[in-house]
């Protein structure tokens, strides 16, 4: 699996936690726009949000645990 695919992987499980595009842009204090964007495989994900990505998806495993 490629880094672009896992960062793309991961940022949609955030999704799913978050709720909603504009909920998840909020949570990573992006754009809606550039939120739309990296889901949709035109831009690469950066490794900032990347990492806040995985907070997210770490915080709601440790939530339900």
């Amino acid at each position: 699996m490629s880094r672009r695919h896992t960062y793309r992987t991961v940022l949609v499980y955030a999704l799913a936690i978050a709720g909603g595009e504009v909920w998840l842009a909020e949570l990573l204090q992006v754009s809606l726009p550039t939120l739309i964007d990296w889901l949709g495989g035109i831009d690469p994900i950066p490794t900032e949000i990347f990492l806040k990505a995985v907070d997210i998806v770490l915080a709601a495993k440790l939530k339900g645990d």
